[in-house]
């Protein structure tokens, strides 16, 4: 029989051991997400400005399947299988 606490019982209270937002958020949070914006833009910007490449990726099974650099991601290969 095994005496290792469940993860509901892990921390005491279950109330207490759960995460929450802090109120109010330190200071750094904003300037942090500010430069988030700002740097996510300035990427987009960049990816967005290059010429797309018709391009083929071949699959482990063999199986070619075309697509475009920088615009294709793996993820729009991965929704292509069937």
């Amino acid at each position: 029989m095994s005496t290792k606490p469940s993860k509901k019982d892990k921390g005491g209270d279950n109330k207490a051991s759960q995460l929450s937002e802090l109120k109010p958020q330190p200071d750094f949070i904003q300037s942090r997400e500010s430069l988030w914006q700002v740097l996510r833009s300035e990427h987009e910007a960049v990816i967005t400005a290059k010429q797309p490449d018709a391009i083929e990726v071949t699959l482990p099974d063999g199986k070619v399947v075309p697509a475009e650099s920088w615009r294709t991601s793996p993820y729009d290969i991965a929704r292509g299988i069937r």
